[in-house]
């Protein structure tokens, strides 16, 4: 709206008394009169208003279709004498881009005669109700609004349209339209059968609201429409033209106290009442006692009265129930907001009446300025998101837009057909495709259907092929289901076939929503004729997105964004109170909205309290009486795994106190027996179901599914758990006594003497078995009882997997690309044997943009004629950066395993082939791999905060995550000194499959420039390593020399991998007040650094580099606040490197923030093109250049050498099937 502002608005309560006979509301004379002006704290002053001839006149012109010219005028300058020393405090708030809400009331009743719209500001000289900041409202005083009756007001409000053409056309049709479309839009229920009164009477209407009264039912709002008319006998006093209540009396007009009198006691339930009436708000001649239908309507406690002081004319009134309504029910404003935005639009229509000046709005200070006859529902509870709460839906802008984005580029045939959102439990997965996408996509003339996989074997005439209605997103949702609802594995085939005969069709996306837990399951899915299973595609990014649980901000956003929408506000310290009690709760979403609506359900007004949060118990409250009901309702076999399953998840650490939750593997929750076996099925079911218990899946530990408690504090309010475990609390001990023990025989299963130290004997092993009687153990606790069989964890990593993931190469056209593969001919055969069918070969003209890169990728990586199997998921690209570009790479990069070779002498492509296949044909070295911290203490400002920031916290983390077997054992080795270069190679040079992080700055531009382009080839990236002596590590120091042999090196530093041909962070620097490198960020031709193609190309040198394109930001690696985000990214891809995984699969993990960051910035983009618009601050300018940098700095990282290539060391992950043969 316009002159919307985030300010504090300003409230003015114009309080009138005549100063002669101020008792008498009613004792007007035709003179000059004098009142009294109540201010705030208590002061007053006196103003003078003129009731002349020529007042009256106009007054008296305004009632007609044209007024007299000047009359607005006129009486708008008489009428700023009445604001007395107001008037500043109006001008000042409007110069400070201020609300203004502003109410009159009088006891002298001639007052409300005079259009107060038409009060012209001395300052501008424009009338109020020519400024959209100011809110204009009548009230009478000594009057109360009648408390709602039922209190709270239930969901909803229903709307009676009644009207009458006893006195002329109306336009009845177009105003049932507009509510209708209004109800539509914000999906409030209308039936025009039943709450439509055509021809309406006093008597009609009367029976009417009795009867919605008698089926509980009742009216909220009610909209009158028909001609006003004077009241025979009366002063310029006007009715309701009415039909009348038989045949013999056509017309009644309805004067403001015989509607007054039968409607009062509807003031309960009546919260607004719309008057579509000429002269209905107005009062006739100055001292009439009669008084408007709105004001008595008002004066008899009801809520709000939206009325007409002039005539209104037809396109007026439609105009007015259009955008009242449509912006209460579908934009869910307030009905201040709303009746400010009618204003405007009936000034914007520019209609030859005064319909803009004649509407008028009736309440009360004491109500607020926040008035909402239409009752939202805020929250959903346990029930997820539909497309309808698209409004109330927050905190998942983010996922909402990536997700889109997948669902279009899948219908443009830039990803598969088939889609796949995974998450764990309580993530809101069902929420975010309905109530985030749906919505966007119906905006997009996209059709939607929801299903679950059980209906998909049914026929279903709404799946037909319908491309001239639109594209259509089919919605399969709980997609787990065919696994715990069909037992028959062709079934299952058969449901997953018709999936991927929809996503065949083009005009068809199917999106399924899965419990990551279920992610494992999938390979028991067999897709089309050729055998491939369904995990194959579900790991796939191209095919599935992770949905993350929300962090503390966004959690805030979906306890307060639905309130502050409909109106319903916190008492202090609640919001942090529910924050405090679910963060860092896994799916704890639903118990929170859970909460939310029983606090909502017992609002006090229009206010969430502590009181009820008290009395339901909180969020742990809320939910304990669930799991009351639950219970109640599961047989008594099954009530016993629900016992045995909960005690399990319980952990204490002091006798009798239950202040922690366990998670537990589902596997070793199972019982052994058959029949209890399908008991505790159906309880995890229903569990999950119920939000009470999260399930999850550990990809990286491979024990499969977990299950945990949704809330610690169940474990210490449900008052059933705690006698449960008050009984076992002894075998409680004992259990998990013997769960760390097995968890110990299984790692130590590899060591020389087996794990046989950890096997029980003796009493141990006799109170083992005895617990195994009582209790019911999972298999994996009874295999380690009997010691009867190896536990199986060891399984290949699906990204790991060459023939499943397939090898390809990408060079340049023309002869020199044919040259290039030639070189590599060797390592291509390799690939070939591997994976077991040719190695598709991708050819790519020299210097492509970012934009030509996007569609050389949709036209030739993604052409139709590869077939998916075919499409190959590592990528070697061949050729220097003006060969073949940047933004290539980095177009491939993050979804895909993307490499780059580059030599300037053609031979050494050659040699690096040789290498890799030599050291993937020789037996894995058995020593533990080294890694090594390395760190040039330069003195300056960023290699001391890499070192305390990243260096010295990845240090840490390495040891813990190694002690818990959380990280590859490796020999972990720290240097920390200004000059280490000697100890660099003399390190280097022990034949050990080794991993080297260097954190240093590199040799970028002199201060004379660079002599010629030869000398910036050769030197710029150089690592500022220096000896004894002095000088830099560079191409010259590993020529020829045994250095890193089999390896990887990880180079932070400007340019260690190579230079753009262009700025790539000028454009981002400029203007953000960001202080700016000076320099060489780019080359006139963009090369690949001369250190990385000799460590390359010596044949006792490393595998893969790793390093920046550009001058890079190491603080894409740490938080100087010591979060862990950033780090984690660093950590990963050392964890996949060092435990022998290949290194493309570490980059395409390390590049998965990308996509984030993108969407982070374009999102802030688009907040400072949008405050722009309504002249809002802009965002942070420093914070968006931040995150963009971070993005470009991430993008800069590439990797150098095959991304295939891993440490030649034997690998747990590949150890069942070695491609090394």
């Amino acid at each position: 709206m316009k002159g919307f502002t985030t300010q504090e608005p300003i409230e003015l309560l114009l309080d009138f008394d005549r100063t002669e006979k101020g008792h008498d509301a009613h004792a007007f004379r035709f003179e000059p009169q004098d009142y009294l002006i109540r201010k705030d704290k208590g002061a007053v002053s006196r103003v003078s208003f003129s009731w002349d001839s020529e007042t009256m006149k106009d007054l008296e012109s305004l009632q007609g279709h044209v007024p007299a010219p000047n009359a607005e005028s006129r009486l708008g300058n008489k009428l700023r004498s009445l604001l007395g020393g107001e008037e500043a405090r109006i001008e000042a708030a409007l110069a400070e881009a201020r609300t203004v809400r502003l109410t009159i009331r009088s006891n002298a009743a001639e007052l409300y005669a005079l259009p107060w719209e038409l009060l012209r500001l001395s300052g501008q000289g424009l009338p109020l109700y020519a400024y959209p900041e100011i809110t204009l409202r009548y009230t009478w005083p000594g009057t109360s609004t009648a408390a709602p009756v039922p209190a709270p007001r239930p969901e909803g409000g229903r709307i009676l349209l009644a009207w009458s053409e006893a006195g002329g056309e109306v336009g009845w049709q177009i105003h049932l339209d507009a509510i209708q479309s209004a109800a539509r839009a914000g999906h409030l229920p209308f039936d025009p059968a039943q709450d439509v009164l055509p021809a309406v009477s006093l008597k009609g209407l009367v029976d009417k609201l009795e009867k919605a009264r008698a089926e509980g039912r009742p009216y909220a709002i009610l909209h009158v429409l028909c001609h006003g008319k004077e009241i025979p006998g009366e002063s310029k006093a006007f009715g309701l033209c009415w039909d009348g209540s038989s045949p013999l009396v056509p017309e009644d007009i309805v004067s403001a106290n015989r509607l007054r009198d039968r409607l009062y006691k509807y003031a309960a339930e009546l919260r607004l009442v719309v008057l579509c009436v000429c002269q209905s708000s107005n009062m006739g001649a100055p001292g009439s006692h009669l008084g408007s239908v709105a004001h008595e309507l008002h004066r008899v406690s009801f809520e709000a009265v939206v009325a007409s002081h002039f005539p209104l004319s037809v396109p007026g009134s439609v105009t007015l129930a259009r955008t009242l309504y449509g912006r209460m029910l579908e934009g869910l404003t307030s009905l201040e907001d709303a009746f400010v935005a009618a204003r405007e639009a009936l000034s914007d229509a520019a209609l030859p009446t005064l319909d803009h000046v004649a509407i008028q709005l009736y309440g009360r200070p004491e109500d607020g300025w926040n008035t909402r006859p239409f009752i939202i529902r805020p929250y959903q509870g346990l029930r997820a998101f539909q497309p309808e709460h698209a409004r109330l839906f927050f905190g998942r802008a983010t996922e909402r837009d990536a997700l889109l984005k997948r669902v279009l580029e899948a219908r443009a045939g830039q990803l598969p057909r088939l889609q796949v959102l995974a998450a764990a439990s309580g993530t809101g997965k069902s929420s975010l495709v309905l109530a985030g996408v749906v919505p966007e996509l119906v905006r997009r003339g996209w059709r939607w259907k929801v299903l679950r996989p059980s209906e998909l074997s049914q026929a279903d005439t709404s799946l037909e092929a319908a491309p001239e209605e639109g594209p259509l997103l089919v919605v399969v949702d709980q997609f787990e289901e065919i696994f715990t609802r069909t037992s028959s594995p062709a079934e299952r085939d058969a449901i997953v076939q018709k999936l991927g005969s929809l996503a065949q069709r083009p005009e068809v996306v199917v999106l399924c929503t899965l419990r990551v837990d279920f992610l494992g399951r999938c390979g028991e899915v067999t897709v089309g004729d050729g055998g491939r299973r369904l995990d194959h595609m579900v790991y796939d990014e191209a095919h599935r997105m992770f949905l993350s649980t929300m962090d503390d901000a966004r959690m805030a956003e979906v306890i307060t964004g639905p309130a502050r929408l409909v109106g319903i506000e916190f008492e202090e310290g609640l919001v942090e109170a529910l924050r405090r009690d679910v963060a860092g709760e896994s799916g704890a979403l639903p118990l929170l909205e859970y909460a939310l609506d029983r606090l909502w359900e017992q609002r006090k007004g229009r206010l969430l309290t502590h009181e009820a949060y008290q009395t339901i118990g909180g969020v742990e409250g809320a939910v304990a009486g669930t799991a009351d009901r639950l219970l109640a309702g599961f047989s008594e076999q099954e009530r016993a795994q629900v016992r045995r399953l909960f005690v399990a998840m319980v952990g204490i650490r002091q006798q009798g106190v239950l202040d922690t939750r366990r998670r537990v593997w589902m596997d070793d929750e199972r019982p052994a027996e058959p029949e209890a076996q399908g008991a505790f099925d159906r309880v995890v079911e229903a569990l999950v179901t119920s939000r009470l218990v999260v399930k999850g899946m550990d990809t990286a530990s491979h024990r499969g599914a977990w299950l945990e408690v949704a809330h610690e504090a169940l474990l210490r309010k449900w008052p059933l758990l705690r006698e449960w475990v008050a009984q076992d609390e002894k075998l409680i001990e004992q259990r998990h006594e013997l769960e760390v023990v097995t968890e110990g025989w299984e790692r130590s299963r590899g060591d020389a003497d087996g794990g046989t130290s950890y096997l029980l004997s003796g009493n141990r092993l006799r109170h083992a078995a005895e617990l195994r009687r009582r209790m019911g153990l999972s298999d994996r606790i009874i295999r380690f009882i009997e010691a009867s069989e190896e536990f199986a964890r060891n399984r290949l990593s699906p990204l790991d997997d060459l023939e499943e993931q397939g090898w390809g190469v990408v060079a340049p056209e023309g002869a020199r690309g044919d040259r290039l593969l030639e070189l590599i001919r060797d390592l291509v055969i390799h690939r070939e044997r591997i994976q077991r069918r040719p190695v598709q070969v991708f050819r790519v003209p020299p210097g492509l943009d970012a934009a030509d890169a996007i569609r050389w990728r949709q036209d030739f990586y993604q052409s139709p004629k590869i077939s998916p199997r075919d499409r190959p998921n590592y990528l070697l690209i061949l050729g220097d950066l003006d060969e073949v570009s940047l933004d290539v790479q980095q177009e491939l990069a993050g979804e895909l395993m993307i490499g780059r070779l580059a030599f300037r002498q053609d031979e050494h492509y050659s040699a690096y082939a040789a290498k890799v296949v030599r050291w993937e044909l020789a037996l894995p070295s058995s020593p533990d791999p080294r890694l090594l911290l390395l760190s040039v203490m330069a003195g300056t400002r960023s290699t001391e905060l890499a070192f305390s920031a990243l260096v010295e916290p990845c240090q840490e983390e390495v040891r813990k995550e190694m002690e818990r077997g959380l990280f590859p054992k490796v020999q972990l080795e720290t240097m920390a000194a200004p000059e280490l270069k000697e100890e660099l190679l003399s390190w280097g040079g022990m034949r050990i499959p080794s991993v080297v992080v260097s954190t240093s700055h590199a040799l970028t531009d002199p201060s004379q420039g660079w002599d010629s382009p030869e000398e910036q080839r050769e030197v710029q990236g150089a690592l500022s390593i220096p000896g004894h002596g002095g000088g830099a590590f560079s191409a010259a120091d590993v020529v020829g020399r045994v250095f890193l042999p089999g390896g990887v090196w990880l180079m932070l530093a400007a340019h260690s991998a190579g230079t753009p041909g262009s700025d790539r962070y000028g454009p981002i620097l400029e203007g953000s007040q960001l202080n700016r490198m000076q320099v060489a960020t780019h080359a006139k031709v963009p090369f690949v650094a001369a250190l990385p193609q000799a460590l390359l190309s010596t044949p006792d040198g490393p595998l893969a580099v790793i390093g920046w394109v550009s001058m890079g930001m190491v603080g894409v690696f740490f938080e100087p606040a010591g979060g862990r985000r950033k780090l984690s990214r660093f950590l990963e891809l050392l964890r996949v490197v060092c435990r022998g995984g290949r290194v493309g699969t570490a980059m395409a993990r390390f590049y998965r923030d990308i996509p984030a960051l993108t969407s982070e910035a374009f999102t802030l983009f688009e907040q400072e093109q949008a405050m722009d618009s309504v002249q809002w601050k802009p965002p942070d300018e420093q914070h968006r250049a931040l995150i963009q940098l971070e993005r470009h700095s991430l993008r800069d990282i590439i990797l150098l050498g095959d991304p295939a290539a891993r440490l030649p060391i034997p690998n747990q992950a590949l150890s069942s099937r070695s491609d090394a043969r």
